[in-house]
């Protein structure tokens, strides 16, 4: 097979939402009319970021040590689930984030833990870097 490099050093854009919008609906036009669509089925494997959520939960790790963090914004929830371990927070997950404010970016995913089709969209993070641009241990993210 060949491969052709297309792009090098490129930026991804991470579409700032909110949590309106991440549970709304979008109408697409088509070529034999409109249809409305959840939004979060039409975002899957796309980035996106999401300002000032407030972490009330977090879950407990799975086998690979990620996490999820439960969290409120605008009086909708949001989960975020992490793609990175406990151990690359220097401190336990719940001292790290339990009742901080943060922002965040990733790219939206559905997770169905049981294969029912009754799972969740949420925004997966892949690395400390994603929740407010840092490791910095932080007090609020309201920028």
């Amino acid at each position: 097979a060949n491969t052709t490099l297309i792009s090098t050093d490129n930026t991804i854009a991470y579409r700032e939402t909110t949590a309106a919008e991440f549970y709304g609906n979008v109408t697409v036009e088509k070529e034999e009319g409109s249809e409305t669509l959840p939004f979060t089925k039409l975002t899957v494997s796309t980035s996106i970021s999401m300002k000032n959520l407030v972490v009330t939960r977090v879950g407990n790790p799975d086998s690979d040590g990620e996490f999820t963090l439960y969290c409120t914004v605008d009086g909708k929830n949001i989960q975020i689930r992490t793609g990175f371990s406990e151990d690359k927070l220097g401190t336990s997950r719940e001292a790290y984030f339990l009742g901080q404010t943060i922002n965040v970016r990733g790219i939206v995913e559905y997770f169905d833990y049981n294969d029912t089709g009754d799972g969740t969209y949420q925004i997966k993070v892949f690395s400390t870097e994603d929740i407010n641009g840092s490791m910095v241990r932080f007090a609020s993210a309201t920028s």
